[in-house]
């Protein structure tokens, strides 16, 4: 299918391409050190007009983890385990320009809706679920089949966005899998998860207005879908111990509101999510319990500002992390330093830290953070070289204390085209 799009197109229009090739190493510190990460990536992007009204683009991407899957002898002879490359498709969608009436767009097609103006963390942004299948580039997103309607109001834009079928998030399958995904304290488990049925009360929508008012971006959204991470809804112990763990989606809407701007050269942003559930009720054998009913807040502030000899510092506080909810909500601060140098050419990160706090009244029993000092090298303007680390610490119950021991040193290389 992919080679017939390629020999097709250039009789409609002139394609442009784009994309990288990386190289990602990644290696686990301590009594368990040993590669955890050893990926080739190629991803080729691809984009045409087709006429003065509709816009394509493509993005596919080929992955090689080059870990075999090796269970037997037999296995030696089978290609895809002792080489196992994935394909990917990213973003497809198609742009029409003026559908209909002049001041109407559409986007339609698989693709990446954001929503919100803070850094990776975005309570207002919900379409898409996440992809953590390398949690610490947590932020990541997975495309949806959607379609977008884009009204020009002037002054003011109106963005509505339709998705007929729920998609959860992607966890990873590694270390982080067990001792974040799975309930605390609890190692003989069984877990069962249940999807929503694919009918139209189950499809997302969403409304956001949006302006530039005195040199201040803001929006007011509003959201209705299911919740990206499962949420238990029954757990029974069974015998020998075992506990058998029932998840399932809840629905919730989101009213939310971002802004961005700058004072004094010092760029600040915000995002405030007010969080509806429906009622969810938790079974055990002996009680149940309402963990979902009442609304909750999730917020992000942040700014970052630039010194004259050339140091960026970029600071966030987030309220309530994308898989938390109800009261559950914890507390994370952000805090980046960069500064560079031989004609942007070389950049240090000296300071990179995300620091969690569960309880402020017991703050130093109960926090976790993570480093990640690095250094980018870019020799060529297509090429860039990133070696760096992540120390992991923590204390008490959150979720960096959880996976302290995960410490992790990487090289990466990327040449972009």
């Amino acid at each position: 299918m992919i080679k017939a799009f390629l020999l097709i197109m250039p009789l409609f229009a002139e394609l442009n391409f784009g994309g990288k090739l990386e190289l990602y190493n990644r290696y686990l510190m301590g009594d368990s050190a040993r590669w955890t990460l050893n990926r080739a990536e190629f991803t080729l992007n691809t984009e045409a007009d087709l006429g003065d009204h509709l816009h394509i683009r493509v993005e596919n991407t080929f992955t090689s983890e080059n870990f075999p899957v090796i269970f037997s002898s037999f296995d030696l002879t089978e290609e895809e385990k002792v080489d196992p490359v994935t394909f990917s498709l990213g973003e497809a969608y198609a742009d029409i320009y003026g559908f209909l009436l002049p001041d109407l767009d559409l986007r339609i097609g698989r693709q990446i809706i954001n929503w919100g103006t803070a850094d990776k963390i975005n309570p207002t942004s919900n379409f898409n679920p996440y992809d953590l299948s390398d949690f610490l580039s947590f932020g990541d997103r997975l495309p949806v089949n959607a379609i977008r309607a884009f009204f020009n109001l002037d002054p003011l834009n109106l963005e509505l966005g339709f998705v007929p079928v729920f998609k959860p998030s992607l966890i990873p399958v590694n270390e982080y899998t067990e001792r974040l995904f799975s309930p605390q304290g609890v190692e003989n488990f069984t877990s069962f998860t249940e999807l929503p049925d694919r009918n139209l009360s189950n499809s997302s929508l969403g409304a956001k207005i949006s302006g530039n008012f005195h040199g201040w971006d803001l929006s007011l959204s509003f959201y209705r879908g299911q919740m990206k991470f499962p949420v238990p809804d029954s757990i029974f112990v069974v015998p020998g111990d075992r506990v058998i763990y029932y998840a399932g989606f809840p629905k919730f809407r989101v009213l939310g509101f971002d802004f961005a701007g700058s004072i004094f050269k010092a760029g600040l942003w915000g995002e405030l999510g007010i969080f509806f559930p429906d009622k969810h009720i938790l079974k055990t054998v002996t009680e149940c319990d309402t963990i979902l009913k009442n609304f909750y807040v999730k917020y992000v502030f942040g700014t970052d500002y630039t010194f004259k000899d050339g140091t960026y510092f970029n600071f966030q506080f987030i309220h309530g992390f994308f898989n938390e909810f109800g009261d559950s909500l914890h507390d994370y601060i952000t805090f980046r330093v960069e500064r560079k140098f031989w004609n942007d050419r070389l950049k240090v990160a000296p300071l990179g830290i995300a620091l969690e706090v569960s309880d402020w009244s017991k703050s130093g029993k109960n926090y976790g953070y993570i480093l990640n000092p690095s250094i980018t090298f870019r020799p060529y303007d297509n090429l860039e070289i990133d070696a760096g680390s992540f120390i992991i610490d923590g204390r008490g119950k959150n979720m960096l204390s959880r996976i302290k021991d995960v410490d992790e040193v990487y090289l990466k290389f990327k040449i972009s085209y």
